[in-house]
């Protein structure tokens, strides 16, 4: 059976704003960053105009901060459940703090809405100092992608929100991984059948 997913990325956090001002240097200077006011409301008006929202069956979400929050601001006030998977991280998993998430009891206790059983390690097992190469960065982000629709389609719901990144969700929507300049609107929601 085909299953709809509804791929929204992360309101706008503190690493988008300061990448305005700084470069590059704002994806390594802050771990896990969160979302500020802007991708807040961002959030917050897409859970109240977004006509699909009181049909979807599961929402899964990234265990990094702004898109723990990006979910959070969206399903507020509602009883679809929220599932954390580790493999929804960003691309890269390595230099770029941003990416690198905290452990799963700090995340429990701030996001008591979420379901983190799906993450077995309390630490982020990924995550690395440096980058091996880029072809073994892409060839991990199309594993991970891969695993994520194993799981997707052996769940028992069909409308599933995916609350992600942009990199990701344009290499598994689009095939390429994006940069400045060809990213994912924020809290906008791409249809994609699987």
């Amino acid at each position: 059976m085909t299953k709809t997913l509804y791929c929204i990325r992360h309101g706008i956090a503190l690493h988008n704003v300061l990448f305005k001002n700084i470069g590059e240097m704002a994806y390594i200077k802050h771990r896990d960053t969160k979302l500020v006011e802007q991708g807040i409301e961002q959030a917050k008006n897409l859970g109240k105009k977004w006509q699909e929202k009181d049909n979807i069956d599961l929402v899964v979400v990234s265990p990094l901060t702004r898109t723990l929050e990006t979910a959070t601001h969206i399903f507020n006030n509602s009883d679809t459940p929220i599932i954390a998977i580790d493999s929804l991280k960003e691309y890269p998993q390595a230099t770029q703090e941003c990416n690198h998430r905290r452990t799963v009891m700090e995340l429990k206790t701030e996001f008591t809405n979420i379901n983190f059983n799906e993450i077995l390690q309390n630490k982020d097992q990924e995550w690395r100092d440096l980058i091996y190469n880029d072809d073994f960065e892409i060839k991990k982000l199309k594993h991970r992608i891969s695993s994520f629709k194993t799981w997707i389609k052996n769940r028992p719901e069909n409308k599933i929100a995916v609350v992600g990144h942009s990199s990701y969700l344009n290499m598994m929507l689009n095939g390429f991984v994006d940069d400045e300049t060809n990213e994912l609107k924020h809290c906008h929601p791409y249809k994609y059948y699987i």
